[in-house]
């Protein structure tokens, strides 16, 4: 038997991993080629999405960005098992004072050309405060906090969380109910 053989047979027996080097370089080979064309589908989806806000948003609407305000997830809403990417970020509009609101943005890797774009809040509503997953990371969340009646201007004191969902080929907001929280 040969020692190349003979050392797979006690990896296989023991656990570890394969003991053919050769196999190991081409599996890293293999892997980091994947990790390169994953790495570029995602800056090819940011680049779409950085020259939608500068051209369809700022540059129509006059409003600024804030961007330490910006929140990232990435998650395969359109079942094709690639990273979609999401954005929340914060604008403030042309006019100035102390509005803003919350946007979302979703550029799906099905549609890499299309940037989906939705107000989902704003001063005295809601604010858009980051993404979360469930713990089988099969949905995707987008949390607010909610001002309430009695809440000062600057500090909202209450919170809920909508699901982000594919309709119909749209981007849509659903109410989250606990109640059917399946995972």
């Amino acid at each position: 038997m040969k020692i190349r053989h003979a050392l797979a047979l006690v990896a296989f027996a023991t656990g570890c991993v394969a003991a053919d080097p050769q196999s190991e370089v081409e599996h890293e080979r293999a892997r980091e080629a994947n990790y390169r064309a994953y790495a570029s589908g995602i800056s090819a989806l940011t680049t779409r999405l950085e020259s939608f806000i500068a051209e369809d948003v700022v540059k129509k609407t006059g409003a600024s960005e804030f961007p330490p305000a910006r929140r990232y997830a990435l998650h395969d809403i359109d079942g094709d098992k690639k990273g979609d990417l999401f954005l929340i970020t914060t604008f403030e509009p042309l006019a100035g004072g102390n509005n803003h609101e919350s946007h979302l943005f979703a550029v799906l890797t099905s549609r890499p050309n299309e940037v989906q774009h939705l107000v989902v809040g704003g001063r005295g509503s809601r604010d858009a405060d980051r993404f979360v997953r469930s713990y089988n990371s099969l949905h995707l969340f987008l949390r607010f906090k909610v001002w309430a009646q009695t809440d000062a201007e600057c500090c909202p004191s209450l919170s809920t969380t909508e699901e982000i969902c594919l309709q119909q080929g749209s981007i849509v907001l659903r109410p989250f109910d606990e109640t059917r929280r399946k995972g």
